[in-house]
């Protein structure tokens, strides 16, 4: 029974040793049946059945048990690479970033930068330009209102 419990292969190699350990077993009680009582071979017949089924019905459990813990060892080891990836990819900017009070410029490597420049070199972050209307009105007076 012990060596259902501690070989981690196929159904085939763990229940094969002892089915034919048990056959030599039963064969060598057949060839000396006439010193025994009938009853104890069936007795000893009925248990090896017994004992054997119960080690295939185990190393069946165990079999389905060890597939399931590697699919999920599998999923668990994929949804982390995809965590450690999706970490990768975020890139962000952190600490003071001195800029220029009125053109918007950063300080940064002994020269000014143009905001975009700064941002779109250390991100993923892209620009685009637009007016707001608080600037459209400071910026062009003369310009006449956007209509809704």
């Amino acid at each position: 029974m012990l060596m259902f419990l501690m070989l981690p292969n196929s159904l085939v190699r763990q229940a094969g040793p002892p089915v034919v350990l048990s056959s030599i077993f039963i064969v060598l009680r057949l060839w000396r049946v006439e010193n025994l009582p009938p009853l104890d071979f069936v007795n000893d017949a009925l248990m090896l059945i017994f004992l054997h089924t119960a080690g295939v019905l185990f190393v069946s459990w165990r079999i389905a048990m060890e597939r399931d813990l590697g699919n999920a060892w599998h999923e668990q080891r994929e949804a982390r690479l995809a965590a450690e990836a999706a970490r990768a990819a975020v890139r962000t900017l952190k600490g003071i970033i001195p800029v220029c009070a009125f053109c918007k410029k950063i300080h940064a490597d002994s020269n000014w930068t143009a905001i975009e420049q700064y941002v779109s070199a250390r991100t993923d972050a892209r620009f685009s330009h637009g007016l707001c209307p608080t600037c459209r009105v400071d910026q062009y007076p003369d310009f006449p209102p956007a209509s809704r």
